[in-house]
């Protein structure tokens, strides 16, 4: 698999939740399509799925048996809290103020925002864990 998005960056969302453009890393990713907003897993942090990504997540909890704990934990973990987005043509996205501030995303305050491969994250700068130690 080829890691698509890398790489972090400092942005803000605006006092609607929006977010004028996404990082440069992200566009050619994102731009024109769905994305599924998952946040709440790790508080504080929201991310982003493009549908190829999701698909692929889908697929592997679709192989777990049913009933099992695990299955049922990633089933709620990934769809109980998420809501589907669509990017618009200039990569922006508005996320309702509900959810960002879930995750403790303040309107106008600074946000990293981070490539995760097949998905980005978004954190408030002071809770951001940091890149990698290397």
């Amino acid at each position: 698999m080829i890691r698509q998005l890398t790489g972090h960056t400092t942005l803000a969302f605006d006092h609607t939740g929006r977010i004028a453009l996404l990082p440069a890393m992200a566009r050619p990713f994102l731009t024109g399509c769905a994305a599924l907003c998952v946040y709440g897993l790790r508080r504080p942090d929201l991310r982003l799925y493009p549908v190829d990504a999701v698909a692929k997540i889908e697929t592997r909890i679709a192989t777990m048996p049913r009933g099992t704990q695990e299955r049922a934990a990633l089933e709620r973990a990934f769809f109980g809290k998420s809501i589907r987005l669509d990017f618009d043509p200039d990569a922006g996205l508005s996320i309702p103020l509900s959810v960002l501030a879930t995750c403790r995303l303040e309107p106008g305050a600074p946000v990293v925002c981070q490539g995760l491969g097949d998905h980005l994250g978004f954190w408030p700068q002071a809770e951001w864990p940091g890149p990698p130690a290397t």
